[in-house]
């Protein structure tokens, strides 16, 4: 597997888990707060358009003959 498609994975693994789980986790020992759907969502859109501008751009040429 390459590591795009690993690190695809994590990402899409990691916006789950946040999406399962509550949103603030208040305890004695403190306090935690996940990223917004929002947040995640533009989070990965960001990589994914670091992934394309990696590959550089591709053009396909259209015959509308």
């Amino acid at each position: 597997m390459s590591e795009e498609k690993e690190l695809d994975e994590i990402v899409n693994e990691t916006i789950m888990k946040n999406l399962a789980m509550p949103k603030e986790i208040q305890s004695e020992a403190g306090m935690v707060k996940h990223h917004t759907l929002p947040e995640l969502i533009q989070a990965k859109k960001y990589l994914d358009q670091q992934k394309a501008a990696k590959k550089g751009l591709q053009f396909v040429q259209i015959d509308l003959q």
